[in-house]
């Protein structure tokens, strides 16, 4: 009998294993993206950056690496919307990327 635990939850994964769940929706984004499904990219870039902010009390080492997940995600979702024509999608998250990095040269050529 379904005891209300069909979905699992991921609100306590190590960081091992939530890197895993980030990375495995990245690609899945990126197969995606590459088969010109912009919008279900853009959701799984979602689901991906969704996973990102369960880290906490991070070393600055993996700070400093879901930071340059971060970055690539934001950046990613900033083409699927180009691609999409939403500018004000592509600003916002153009501008997500500058946050974490100021000098990053797809998020300023995008904003």
């Amino acid at each position: 009998a379904d005891d209300g635990k069909a979905q699992h939850d991921t609100r306590k994964l190590s960081k091992p294993d939530r890197m895993r769940k980030v990375q495995k929706h990245k690609d899945n984004g990126t197969e995606l993206f590459k088969g010109k499904n912009y919008i279900h990219a853009t959701k799984a870039y979602k689901e991906a950056l969704t996973h990102c902010s369960h880290f906490f009390d991070l070393s600055p080492e993996d700070q400093e690496e879901v930071n340059g997940v971060k970055l690539s995600l934001y950046n990613n979702l900033a083409l699927c919307w180009t691609k999409l024509d939403n500018f004000d999608q592509v600003f916002k998250c153009a501008s997500e990327a500058l946050a974490l990095e100021d000098k990053n040269t797809k998020a300023l050529f995008r904003r």
